[in-house]
């Protein structure tokens, strides 16, 4: 599977990782919210030659992340996760 910071995999999301303060572990309650990330996001930024990166403010100061692949038919979820707020 794909890896994440330190060579985690993504399911990792949901553990915290003390060696990286700025990622935060995923809740349901998070994971609810990706319907509305996926379609009113507050930035999109391409991170590669058929990635987008979709950009939302958390109510806590954070950072909701979501790659998605749009390369195929059909856009498909790579990575959703949350970025602590930057000091």
């Amino acid at each position: 599977k794909n890896k994440r910071k330190k060579g985690v995999n993504h399911y990792d999301h949901f553990q915290f990782l003390p060696d990286e303060p700025t990622d935060i572990p995923l809740t349901i309650a998070d994971i609810e919210l990706l319907p509305s990330i996926w379609r009113n996001p507050d930035s999109v930024e391409k991170v590669g030659s058929t990635r987008i990166m979709l950009s939302m403010k958390a109510s806590d100061g954070g950072t909701y992340k979501a790659v998605v692949d749009c390369g195929g038919k059909t856009s498909e979820l790579k990575t959703f996760y949350k970025e602590g707020k930057k000091k």
